[in-house]
C-alpha cells in the first residue's frame, strides 16, 4: 500500500477572545496565591473527565440496561461484592456486564472497553442475625451483652447479641470499647465473664444483621487470609473477564503478598487492590501502595477506628503516598447518597467529590448510590461533571514539578520519554497523548505524571485495554485489526484509529496539537519517540485504517461501515474462554518482574468480538483472492491473445517491408542496365543497398525487442498472482504482534 502525504492543520496562535481553557492562567503559576486568585468561574472544561468511576453493582443495576446506561454515563470501572450473594450470583452478574458490553461495543462499532474488579467478603468479626429480621435500637445508658454461645446466632435481639469472636474471653478487658457498624453504636465493656461480653451502650443507634464489629486497639488475631478467601480466589482466577480483585481490610503488605502467591498459584495475573479501612492500614500505608496495583480508602469504615476529626488527614496522607509511589488511589464514602431516592444531590456532596480530586485521589467509588439507588445513571453524570470542575482547578505547576523531583536518574529510556511526552502535552496545550502500547506500561507512567489532557492508550491486548481503565486521564482502545508486516505503518494505523476516537468523543477537534508516543520496534519496553501533530478536519494524517480492497466488521476501527449488526456473541463467550493464549516479552533492565520479564497469562486475545473478526476478514480476504484470480487468469488469456496478435502483425510488417525493398532493388537494377551509367554508378548503387540492409536489421531487432518486453509482462503477471496467495496465506498466520515474515521472505525468492 502506497504512503499517503500528512495532512494537519497548520499551527496557530490561541483567540485571546476566547476564555482560557482548564484554567491555564492559574495552573502554571508559581505561588499558592497567584495560583488561588487566578481561578475563574468561566474557564472552559475538557469534554470528558480524566479522573475514573467505579461503580458498585446491586439490586437497582443488575440488568443490561441500567449498565448500558452506566457505561453511557461515564463507569469505566465495575466491582461486584462477593458478600451480595452466592458465587453463582456473582458468576451471572459478571457474565451480564460481558453481554451490556457486548451490546454497547455494537451500538458504537468498536470494542468498549469496562473493567471488572470482585471484591472478596470483608474479614474480622461480625454480629449474628437478629431474630426475625427486625430492626434492634440501642440507647445509651442501656446495658448490652455480646455472647460467643451460638445458641444466640440467629436470634440476637435488644439485649443479648452473638459475635464471632471465639476467644473473646481472653482478650478482651474491662473499659475496652467495642464499635458495631461504622460507628453507629459504641459499647464499654464492664465485665468479662466466660463467653459473655457485658456493656454499656455509650452511644445510640440501630443494629442490624450481621453487622462488622471492630475493637480498636485489640489486636484480634485474626489470619491475613482466611480459608472463605482462598475458595474466592480460586472462583475469581476462573472468570475470563475480572481484572482485578479488591483485598478489603488490609492491614499490611503481606496480606497483599499472600493473595499475589494464591493468584498466581491459580495462574492468574488479576491487579490487587488494596482495601483500606483500618488505623493499621494508615500506619502500613506506604508498604501496602507499593505491594499492590492500587489502593482503595474505606473512609466510612476508617471512621469506627479513627476519630472522625482526623479522617480529612487521613484521606490526604493516602492521596499523596499512593501520587508519590506512582499508584492510583480511590475513595469511597457516602457519595451521592442523597440521589438514593431523589434525583438531584446536595451540594455538600459535590463539593466533596471535588475536594477529593482536588487532594489527588484518581477516582472515586460509588456504592450505595449505584447498587442501590433509583437514579444511578444520574448520580454517574453529576459525578463526571463535579470532576471536570476539579480537574481544571488543579495546581498543575506544583504537583508536576514535585513529581519531577521524585523521578531521580538514572531511569530506563521508556520512563524518560513518557515524562517528556507530558511535558510537550503542557508546554503545547495538547488536546490529547495517544500512544501506542503492548503491556500497558507506557500509558501508567504517563499517567503517574497527572497530565491535563486524556491519554488515548492502543493495545492489541483485550486484558490490557481493560486494565489501563483503572489508571487516571486513560482512555483504552482495544486495537483487533489485521496487523501490517511493516511495523510503522501498524503504528501509524493505530494512532490513528486513537485519532478518530478522539475526534468520536469530542476531545479533539480541526487544529488542536496532539502529541503521540510510540516504539521503535515490536513488544513492550521500547517507547522512545514523540511526535507533536496538529489535527486535521478530516483527512487522516497518516495512512487509513485498513486496506481498500477489505471491509470490516464490527469493533475493528471507528467509522466504518458494518457488515453484520446483528451477530449475536453469547455464543463468543465460550469461545473466549476456550482461548488461552500466553505472550512473553523480554524487557530492558527494569522494575517490572524477576529477570526482566513481563508475562502476560490467560485470554489476552479474549476479546468477545476478535474471533469474528478474524473469521470474517479471512472469508473476505479469500473471496477476494478468489476474483483476483480470476481477473489474472482472464487478463493473462487476453494479454497473451494480443501479444500473439502483435507478434502477427509485426511478423506480416516485416515480410511487406522485405518485399518493397527486394521490388525497389530490382527497379534500381534495371534502370541501371537501360541507361548505361559510369562506372562509378555501380558503387553507389551496393552502398544503397547496404544501407537498406542495415535498415533491414534494426527493425528485426525492434521486433526481437518488443515481443520480448510482452513476454517479461506475462511473466510478471503469473508471478504477482503466485505472491499474492503467498501473502495471504502468512497473513491468516499472524497473531498478535508476531508475524510469518522469514516465512514469506523464504516463499517469495523460491516463487521469483
Amino acid at each position: 500500500m502506497s504512503s499517503l502525504p500528512i495532512t494537519v492543520m497548520p499551527w496557530h496562535k490561541p483567540d485571546p477572545c476566547m476564555p482560557p481553557k482548564m484554567q491555564t492562567p492559574a495552573a502554571f503559576k508559581s505561588s499558592y496565591l497567584e495560583y488561588m486568585s487566578n481561578l475563574s468561574i468561566e474557564s472552559k472544561l475538557l469534554r470528558s473527565p480524566l479522573s475514573v468511576i467505579m461503580c458498585t453493582i446491586g439490586p437497582s443495576t443488575n440488568n443490561q440496561q441500567s449498565l448500558i446506561s452506566l457505561m453511557e454515563s461515564g463507569m469505566s470501572f465495575a466491582l461486584v461484592q462477593m458478600s451480595s450473594g452466592s458465587r453463582e450470583e456473582v458468576q451471572d452478574t459478571i457474565q451480564l456486564l460481558q453481554s451490556a458490553v457486548s451490546e454497547n461495543s455494537i451500538a458504537h462499532d468498536r470494542v468498549v472497553t469496562l473493567a471488572t474488579a470482585v471484591q472478596l467478603k470483608p474479614p474480622g468479626v461480625h454480629i449474628g442475625t437478629l431474630d426475625r429480621g427486625r430492626t434492634v435500637t440501642l440507647q445509651a445508658g442501656d446495658t448490652f451483652t455480646l455472647t460467643t454461645n451460638s445458641d444466640w446466632k440467629y436470634r440476637c435481639n435488644s439485649k443479648f447479641c452473638y459475635f464471632d469472636l471465639p476467644n473473646a474471653g481472653d482478650i478482651l478487658n474491662r473499659e475496652d470499647e467495642i464499635i458495631v457498624g461504622n460507628g453507629g453504636v459504641r459499647l464499654i465493656v464492664d465485665e468479662v465473664a466466660n463467653n459473655n461480653i457485658t456493656c454499656n451502650v455509650t452511644q445510640s443507634g440501630q443494629l442490624l444483621s450481621n453487622m462488622k464489629v471492630s475493637i480498636p486497639g485489640v489486636p484480634l488475631h485474626l489470619g491475613a487470609v482466611t480459608e472463605q478467601d482462598k475458595d474466592d480466589l480460586a472462583f475469581i482466577s476462573l472468570q475470563s473477564n475480572v481484572d482485578a480483585v479488591v483485598v478489603t481490610s488490609t492491614k499490611s503488605a503481606i496480606h497483599i503478598i499472600e493473595i499475589r502467591r494464591l493468584l498466581k498459584s491459580n495462574g492468574s495475573d488479576l491487579r490487587v487492590l488494596a482495601r483500606i479501612d483500618s488505623k493499621s492500614g494508615i500506619d502500613n500505608l506506604n508498604e501496602i501502595a507499593r505491594e499492590a496495583d492500587g489502593v482503595v480508602l474505606a473512609r466510612n469504615e476508617l471512621a469506627a477506628e479513627i476519630e472522625v476529626y482526623k479522617l480529612l488527614l487521613s484521606q490526604k496522607i493516602a492521596f499523596a503516598t499512593c501520587n508519590k509511589i506512582g499508584k492510583p488511589v480511590f475513595v469511597c464514602a457516602e457519595y451521592m447518597e442523597s440521589m438514593l431516592h431523589l434525583k438531584n444531590p446536595k451540594f455538600s456532596e459535590i463539593i466533596d467529590v471535588q475536594s477529593a480530586i482536588l487532594d489527588g485521589a484518581d477516582g472515586v467509588l460509588l456504592e450505595a448510590v449505584t447498587a442501590e439507588g433509583h437514579f444511578a445513571d444520574q448520580a454517574v453524570k453529576v459525578v463526571a461533571s463535579s470532576f471536570r470542575e476539579a480537574e481544571a482547578a488543579v495546581w498543575q505547576n506544583q504537583i508536576f514539578d514535585s513529581l519531577l523531583l521524585l523521578a531521580m536518574p538514572p531511569m530506563d529510556p521508556a520512563h524518560a520519554i513518557s515524562i517528556g511526552a507530558v511535558d510537550t502535552a503542557l508546554k503545547s496545550c495538547a488536546s490529547a497523548i495517544i500512544l501506542a502500547t503492548t503491556s500497558g506500561r507506557a500509558a501508567q507512567i504517563v499517567s503517574r505524571y497527572r497530565p491535563r489532557c486524556p491519554i488515548i492508550a492502543v493495545t492489541r491486548y483485550g486484558r490490557v485495554a481493560r486494565q489501563l481503565n483503572m489508571w487516571r486521564a486513560v482512555i483504552s482502545v482495544h486495537y483487533i485489526s489485521q496487523p501490517f508486516p511493516d511495523w510503522n505503518k501498524e503504528v501509524d494505523v493505530r494512532l490513528q484509529m486513537g485519532i478518530e476516537l478522539g475526534k468520536e468523543k469530542k476531545i479533539i477537534q480541526a487544529g488542536d496539537p496532539i502529541v503521540l508516543l510510540s516504539g521503535w520496534r515490536q513488544g513492550a519496553g521500547f517507547t522512545n519517540t514523540i511526535r507533536v501533530v496538529y489535527a486535521s478536519d478530516s483527512n487522516p494524517w497518516v495512512y487509513p485504517h485498513s486496506l481498500p480492497s477489505r471491509s470490516v466488521n464490527v469493533g475493528v476501527g471507528i467509522g466504518h461501515t458494518t457488515t453484520d449488526r446483528t451477530t449475536s456473541f453469547t455464543g463468543l463467550l465460550e469461545e473466549a474462554e476456550t482461548l488461552h493464549k500466553t505472550t512473553s516479552y523480554t524487557l530492558p533492565s527494569t522494575n517490572l518482574g524477576e529477570n526482566g520479564r513481563l508475562s502476560f497469562e490467560g485470554n489476552m486475545l479474549d476479546s468477545i468480538l476478535e474471533q469474528n473478526i478474524r473469521q470474517s476478514l479471512k472469508q473476505q480476504s479469500k473471496s477476494s483472492l478468489e476474483h483476483t484470480d480470476n481477473g489474472k487468469q482472464s487478463l493473462r488469456k487476453n494479454s497473451g491473445l494480443s501479444l500473439e496478435m502483435s507478434i502477427q502483425e509485426k511478423n506480416s510488417l516485416k515480410q511487406n517491408d522485405r518485399q518493397s525493398l527486394e521490388h525497389t532493388s530490382t527497379n534500381e537494377n534495371e534502370n541501371n542496365g537501360q541507361n548505361k551509367r559510369s562506372s562509378s554508378e555501380p558503387s553507389i548503387l551496393r552502398e544503397k543497398k547496404s544501407v537498406k540492409e542495415d535498415d533491414t536489421s534494426s527493425l528485426e531487432n525492434g521486433l526481437n525487442e518488443e515481443i520480448g518486453i510482452m513476454q517479461n509482462e506475462r511473466q510478471s503477471l503469473e508471478q504477482s498472482s503466485m505472491l499474492e496467495k503467498i501473502n495471504f496465506k502468512g497473513s491468516e498466520g499472524h497473531d498478535g504482534d508476531e508475524n510469518n515474515s522469514d516465512q514469506l521472505i523464504a516463499a517469495e525468492e523460491q516463487a521469483l
